[in-house]
């Protein structure tokens, strides 16, 4: 398992948050290790590093910044890609496309950070990005793209994120 930093966090490479999030959908890593590493400060600091590198590519990509982030593998406006972030090997795909799952699916592990983006995407984009079953798969300001698909397994991330930063369950 490779391990890098980016900025100030330290965390097993794998740069979409969603291999960092759906194992603890399921089981509670809190307070758990193995000789390895602790999971869950592992997934908090991939999270992070998630969010600080969209927060520094803002100038870059106007879809990004300290309450739109979020790149994990989702449709964006050239079809579907795994998005991604350093810490990472190779170069993970970013265009400015973010997915409101990504963020929304770390509550457990950034609750202040998670909540603010979803109030902040909700406040700003409803329009475009909000329906009959909540947000859809993503949107990208850069390219005027708004995903219209809204996807089950996304949902289910929100609201098991939701879940567990709430009740641990």
């Amino acid at each position: 398992r490779q391990i890098r930093t980016y900025k100030n966090y330290t965390c097993i490479v794998s740069s979409p948050l969603f291999t960092h999030q759906y194992p603890q959908f399921w089981v509670d890593l809190r307070n758990k290790h193995d000789k390895f590493v602790n999971y869950f400060w592992n997934s908090t600091q991939a999270t992070l590093a998630n969010r600080q590198f969209s927060i520094d590519n803002m100038n870059k990509y106007k879809t990004y910044g300290p309450n739109s982030w979020g790149l994990t593998a989702c449709d964006g406006p050239g079809g579907y890609k795994v998005y991604g972030a350093p810490p990472s090997t190779g170069s993970p795909v970013h265009d400015g496309t973010v997915a409101p799952t990504a963020a929304g699916g770390s509550m457990m592990f950034t609750p202040k950070e998670s909540l603010a983006a979803l109030k902040y995407m909700y406040a700003n984009y409803k329009d475009k990005i909000w329906g009959r079953y909540g947000f859809t798969d993503a949107y990208n300001i850069d390219r005027s793209w708004y995903a219209s698909d809204v996807i089950g397994i996304d949902q289910g991330a929100l609201i098991l994120g939701i879940e567990n930063a709430r009740t641990g369950m």
